[in-house]
């Protein structure tokens, strides 16, 4: 990479003013500003986001990069900055979140000597003032490199926890789909197709804020916008029937973030009202996954998810039990 850094950061800012300072305060430890380069993409939104950004590039400018643009949705803000990365490795943040200082420390310290493709490590999902560890991998492959189809998990691998090699997502020609929420699904997905090699390490870098009105995963967002999580997933089993085979190395590895997307879907559809028109979608969003991929279709109800439990159930009743959990999940 042209100027030696060792990882991008993108940092999704739209209308977050209340949070960014905590966003960005996360990423000041001095010993690491040379090897991180930060790219806060203000993503015309209306409030003072831009301004606290700027006083952060005006502070530490080989660190920071602010881009004030119009408003193109989340996955506009990672296009750009895979786009313009320089780091060897690429992280997200979005703005009202933050990172633990001292996971971030470690993994940078990591980063200076592995060789993995992608670095999978823990984060929190903080309700108010409460935390709690959303992800604990395998003892056993801790702190190793070891190879994508060895892993040994059965739940999604989120955005927050992944540090992935800038070359494969820009080898991939990676774009994410713009003016649309649930565009993270897509990003940590369809580049694992290169990734053959994976360290994991059980120490938090990412603070993931849960439980304010307005977030994309709060419900009533779930169900304003569950067309767009359906989209996605209908658009992430094509991806998966047309590119992965029995004997692709990271089959496993896309088939459970694959189908953890479509338990997305499912579950943003059970708490809308119940009815019958939304017990149709139900059953047409499942039957359509089953034609695409019966892979997928079949992985749903096996993930490591109270909600794979619930669809199996339902499906099993033949969606007559649907009435029995809608809004209940």
């Amino acid at each position: 990479m042209n100027d030696g850094k060792l990882l991008t950061i993108s940092v999704a800012a739209y209308n977050v003013e209340k949070y960014l300072k905590l966003a960005l305060d996360s990423l000041l430890i001095d010993e690491i500003l040379d090897d991180i380069e930060v790219f806060v993409i203000d993503d015309g939104g209306s409030d003072n986001s831009y301004t606290i950004a700027k006083s952060f590039e005006d502070r530490f400018p080989g660190t920071f990069k602010v881009i004030h643009k119009e408003n193109g949705g989340y996955g506009s803000t990672v296009n750009y900055s895979i786009q313009n990365a320089t780091g060897k490795y690429f992280k997200l943040l979005d703005g009202d979140d933050w990172y633990d200082k001292d996971g971030l420390l470690k993994l940078i310290n990591i980063l200076k000597k592995t060789d993995a493709e992608a670095i999978l490590t823990q984060f929190n999902k903080v309700f108010a003032n409460k935390k709690s560890i959303a992800i604990t991998y395998d003892e056993n492959q801790i702190g190793r490199i070891i190879n994508i189809e060895d892993f040994n998990f059965n739940a999604a691998v989120p955005m927050h926890a992944i540090t992935i090699e800038t070359e494969i997502l820009k080898d991939y020609k990676l774009r994410l789909p713009e003016h649309m929420l649930y565009t993270d699904n897509v990003y940590v997905a369809e580049p694992f197709l290169n990734v053959r090699t994976l360290q994991c390490e059980n120490f938090i870098v990412y603070n993931y804020r849960l439980g304010d009105v307005g977030q994309s995963v709060s419900d009533a967002s779930l169900i304003k916008h569950i067309d767009e999580s359906i989209s996605i997933s209908v658009d992430l089993v094509k991806f998966y029937a047309k590119n992965v085979t029995d004997d692709l190395k990271p089959k496993n590895y896309i088939e459970m973030n694959v189908a953890s997307t479509c338990i997305n879907a499912v579950v943003g559809i059970l708490k809308i009202k119940p009815s019958k028109d939304t017990l149709m979608m139900l059953e047409d969003f499942d039957n359509e996954i089953k034609n695409i991929s019966y892979d997928i279709y079949m992985r749903m109800t096996n993930l490591d998810r109270n909600a794979s439990k619930v669809l199996k159930i339902i499906r099993m009743s033949n969606y007559m039990l649907y009435w029995l959990f809608a809004s209940k999940v």
